[in-house]
């Protein structure tokens, strides 16, 4: 953890001051650094303005106007977009594959300023690009004159053609389009996010983007077949070693590739703005490598600067949201939906903002694969598609994973306790209107992998957690669930189908009624086929109002949806609903969930969230450090071995100067000396070594020892004496921030 470069007694969620307790404080602050978050809707050179003011603290837009004073603003840099070429292949010269092939390496010097020549849909942004890097290096370098075709790309819209030297006149034919494919709005098409679930696993892979981007272009049916094989077995964890793995990767973007009817030609930088001065700036601000600001980690490590802990924090986005506020599936799709979604929703996983994985945040997962069939016990239930009716699923049933949850329970918003009907109940939602009759599109979608490959959820047991200080004591409780899958591998798989709800089970069955009387639909897509509106909990106030009524009747009836009349009673039910509609009397709004931010209030253009410092909520003041500042660790000498190699790092770490933080490289023998509590772990080596026929002979992952020298042991391919032509690359990551990692390739003899 990196908390001490801002609180030097400040640990993974605690604090110097926090709840107070019994006239004094207790030492652990829930939720995270600022108690007030401001998001709104400001032009760039409003934005440029405010920063300069400090008024204005954050800015999750792209280019900032000149008039920004550029000492006191910080940047962010993330992908911004792909610069993607389709051609026609209507037009003769360009009906051959090599043609476009060869057209596309000449359109480098086509293009003007604004983006970076990247013909590869894999891009350092992505955490898994080490596996690519060798291969785009080899596309870069493949830069072709244009001899037989002079291309006349037509620009999709400003952004794409502010690139182009000279687009075809209007009404002219062109031989294809020129777009900048924005990659946050790629992955939306294919997310999953449910009430708290975020998914599919892979969605931040770079082979992912790849196949999102390219595979709709491909019109030869033998290659889409063998894509979509190549796709399939990386979902389905269809693989026996990380060599393969990484084989399938490869090939599976080669394909991609290989007719040239769309053709990746680089990528933009979005650089996103704060304030840096003292004291009206912000520091610990983390950001993602795909979604910038905009992002679960921001929220998570911001801190004023003037504020050890508390504050008020102003952050702006260039529009005013257009996407539904709709917590179930979808919603929040735009930056400023984005902003305040990653503020008040807490998932079970937060996207790993630098790598490719998820990071536990509200559970803890152990996964049980062992290669054979698992056994389902008979008492665990499966929710009844359709229904929701949650069923014991009897015996003889088996499973190729069991996944063992410690949930850790805290709150909702409106006052209620988070228990295990609140976590049985988002499985009972997802099979009742992802399936059947009454099914929502929208729902179905986001929940397909999830009731796919769920064949039993069990509750093992609760638990008591005690956080003590003395004489006083706050305790948790602690669901242990456990989930059985037909399939999935590592960490992927707990990511599938965690018990996890973000939403009480009484907003849901409220949500529910909503629905089956037509008042809105849960999807976007179910909700234009119906002409109703989709669910939106704050902005639409004529489901904000029909809501009222509807929580005052099924308090009135002390309603309990029927899957979950073995865990919850009439009485519990009927205190829920009347905690919600005070909730709702005093928010006037529906958004309750379990995060660490409650939205107070809203007026169109701007929404303010207030900290929510309930002591059962677990997380607290530098829980998420690690990740604000994503460092780096460098090769700096590579000596072959026996065994195979030796990998010589230096890493870098933050030093605080005053009121200033720097970051200091050197070797990790030193960062250990200089600092001998809280230096964190040595860098991770991750290698491949790759053959002549361009397959991967040996692939792994070694921590580097005291001194940052990792140990690359190349198993069977070491016995290869006298062999030329491999290239070893590799990259040494620190907590995980592999997006952009210094990578070292180097030509490897035996």
């Amino acid at each position: 953890m990196r908390a001490g470069f801002i609180l030097g007694a400040v640990g993974a969620g605690l604090a110097l001051v926090g709840v107070a307790r019994a006239g004094h404080e207790f030492p652990f602050y829930p939720s995270f650094y600022p108690q007030e978050i401001t998001v709104e809707a400001l032009d760039a050179k409003a934005a440029a303005q405010r920063l300069a003011k400090g008024t204005l603290h954050a800015y999750a837009g792209n280019e900032i106007a000149a008039q920004a004073e550029r000492a006191k603003i910080g940047s962010v840099t993330a992908l911004g977009g792909y610069v993607v070429a389709t051609f026609d292949r209507r037009v003769p010269a360009l009906a051959d594959r090599s043609a476009r092939c060869a057209a596309a390496r000449g359109l480098k010097d086509a293009l003007g300023e604004g983006y970076i020549w990247h013909p590869y849909p894999v891009t350092p942004f992505h955490a898994d690009y080490l596996h690519h890097a060798d291969r785009a290096e080899a596309a870069r370098a493949a830069v072709t004159a244009q001899k037989n075709v002079r291309l006349r790309l037509r620009a999709r819209d400003a952004a794409a053609e502010r690139l182009l030297h000279s687009p075809p006149r209007a009404n002219a034919p062109a031989d294809g389009e020129l777009a900048i494919v924005d990659p946050v709005a790629l992955a939306a098409q294919a997310s999953a996010r449910y009430n708290g679930w975020s998914g599919p696993p892979w969605i931040r892979q770079g082979w992912f983007y790849a196949f999102l981007l390219l595979a709709p272009a491909v019109t030869d049916g033998a290659t889409r077949a063998r894509i979509d094989e190549a796709a399939r077995r990386l979902m389905h964890a269809d693989y026996r070693t990380l060599e393969e793995r990484i084989d399938l990767e490869r090939s599976l973007v080669a394909l991609l590739q290989s007719g040239c009817e769309r053709v990746v030609l680089g990528y933009t930088v979005r650089r996103e703005h704060y304030g840096t001065e003292y004291s009206q700036g912000v520091e610990n601000v983390g950001f993602d490598a795909l979604e910038g600001l905009a992002s679960a980690i921001f929220p998570r490590t911001v801190k004023l600067r003037d504020f050890p802990w508390n504050g008020w924090l102003n952050t702006a986005v260039p529009a005013a949201p257009a996407s539904a506020w709709n917590p179930v599936v979808g919603g929040f799709g735009d930056a400023f939906g984005r902003l305040v979604w990653w503020a008040v929703a807490d998932p079970a996983f937060l996207p790993s903002p630098h790598g490719g994985g998820w990071i536990e945040n509200r559970v803890n997962a152990s996964v049980e694969k062992n290669g054979r069939a698992l056994a389902v016990p008979e008492d665990a239930v499966l929710p009844e598609p359709g229904s929701g009716r949650l069923l014991p699923v009897g015996r003889g049933k088996t499973a190729a994973s069991r996944i063992v949850y410690r949930v850790r329970n805290s709150a909702f918003h409106d006052g209620t306790s988070m228990t295990a009907a609140d976590l049985f109940y988002a499985y009972a939602f997802a099979a009742a209107w992802g399936a059947g009759a009454a099914a929502d599109p929208g729902v179905a979608q986001a929940t397909a992998l999830a009731r796919e490959r769920l064949k039993g959820v069990r509750l093992l047991r609760v638990e008591t957690e005690t956080l003590a200080s003395g004489e006083d004591k706050l305790r948790y409780e602690v669901p242990v669930i456990e989930v059985y899958l037909d399939s999935g591998s590592g960490s992927e798989a707990a990511t599938v189908a965690p018990p996890w709800s973000t939403l009480p089970w009484h907003l849901l069955a409220l949500l529910e009624e909503g629905a089956r009387r037509g008042y809105f639909a849960f999807g976007a897509a179910a909700a234009a086929r119906r002409g109703v509106p989709e669910l939106d909990l704050v902005r639409n106030t004529t489901i904000v109002g029909q809501l009222a009524g509807l929580a005052r009747e099924l308090e009135e009836r002390a309603y309990v949806p029927p899957a979950l009349t073995r865990y919850a009673g009439g009485e519990e039910a009927r205190t829920r609903y009347r905690r919600l509609r005070e909730f709702y009397a005093a928010h006037g709004h529906w958004l309750v969930t379990n995060g660490p931010y409650v939205l107070g209030r809203w007026n169109g253009t701007k929404a303010v969230l207030s900290a929510f410092r309930d002591p059962s909520y677990p997380k607290g003041l530098g829980s998420f450090n690690a990740y604000a500042v994503p460092l780096k660790a460098y090769v700096t000498r590579i000596e072959q071995r026996s065994f195979g190699a030796e990998a010589y790092t230096e890493t870098e770490w933050l030093e605080r100067l005053g009121r200033d933080v720097r970051i200091v490289r050197g070797s990790f023998a030193t960062k250990l000396a200089e600092r001998l509590t809280g230096a964190g772990a040595p860098p991770v080596c991750r290698y491949l070594l790759v053959g002549p026929d361009g397959a991967v002979a040996t692939a792994g992952a070694v921590h580097a020892d005291g001194s940052g020298t990792c140990r690359l042991e190349f198993g069977p391919a070491a016995g290869r004496k006298g062999t030329g032509g491999y290239r070893l690359v590799l990259a040494p990551v620190l907590e995980d921030a592999a997006a952009n990692a210094p990578i070292k390739i180097v030509n490897w003899a035996f």
